[in-house]
């Protein structure tokens, strides 16, 4: 081996070691930078995902209204969010319910509203005689506060086609002066009262139910019932309920009821803010 031979043998394998420290050298680089920018990639995520809900929530709620108008009637076997005619699935409805400790009951952004036969008819007069409610019931919690088990909280076990009827429960918000009251302000911030019921002898009742894949809808105006993308990712659909609410505005006239008017899409919050608007307000949609 001559001497030329040695020096090219030395150079070459002097450009491999610094080749290899140049990668190790990148890597560490690339490492620190991903554990720099991993704190926002969470917040760029919900964002992420709000957006794309939003477009959802508009795109269902006109959905909905082309529905109305081709059938005269809003979508059959709506989801109550109900265990049948018992309580709210709150722990279902909103992860902040679980993922906090030790809390028990319901948490303050659900109630409910039991059904009076003027909110019967104002349903029916709207088209709505039959629900869905979630067979499998509420689902249970740990001492800390997380889930034990999967109770199909997108209604894979929903009994259809429940007439609603005096016993039928609905699910609101638990705003104690005026249930209803805090959803109707997603839509129309400015208003301190929900609008008078028909025959003035009170006011309107607003009542919220989940658009999941079983609705009439499905295969008429929808191609299927859209998802709803948490914010966080433990909030997946063994756990909470993934589906868009639909708010509507009851009559609980005791003369000349009025039919249902739905106003808009909504979501609980990932959070203890409350509620989240996903679509603007019916009205919006008219104009």
């Amino acid at each position: 081996m001559n001497a030329d031979t040695n020096k090219l043998l030395k150079k070459s394998f002097r450009q491999r070691g610094l080749t290899l420290i140049e990668l190790a050298v990148v890597l560490l680089v690339l490492v620190g930078l991903a554990g720099l920018l991993l704190p926002y990639a969470g917040g760029f995520i919900g964002k992420t995902h709000h957006a794309t809900s939003a477009d959802a929530g508009n795109s269902l709620a006109s959905a909905l209204l082309q529905y109305q108008a081709l059938k005269g009637a809003y979508p059959q076997n709506l989801e109550t969010l109900t265990p049948g005619t018992g309580s709210v699935m709150a722990s279902d409805l909103d992860d902040s319910y679980w993922t906090k400790n030790n809390i028990t009951g319901v948490p303050q952004n659900f109630g409910l509203l039991s059904s009076n036969p003027a909110i019967q008819k104002s349903l029916q007069l709207a088209g709505i005689y039959n629900v869905a409610w979630n067979q499998a019931g509420q689902q249970a919690t740990n001492p800390d506060g997380t889930p034990t088990n999967s109770i199909n909280p997108t209604f894979a076990t929903a009994r259809l086609n429940n007439l609603v009827s005096a016993q039928t429960k609905f699910v609101t918000d638990s705003n104690t002066v005026t249930p209803g009251l805090t959803i109707y302000n997603l839509f129309y911030p400015s208003a301190q009262v929900l609008p008078n019921n028909s025959d003035n002898s009170g006011t309107k009742a607003v009542i919220v139910f989940g658009v999941g894949q079983d609705n009439s809808a499905v295969g008429v105006t929808l191609s299927s019932a859209p998802v709803y993308f948490s914010d966080k990712a433990v909030a997946n659909e063994n756990v909470t309920y993934g589906r868009f609410l639909a708010a509507f505005l009851v009559d609980t006239a005791t003369t000349n009821v009025a039919p249902a008017q739905l106003i808009g899409i909504a979501h609980a919050s990932d959070t203890t803010d409350g509620w989240q608007s996903l679509s603007n307000n019916i009205a919006g949609f008219n104009q």
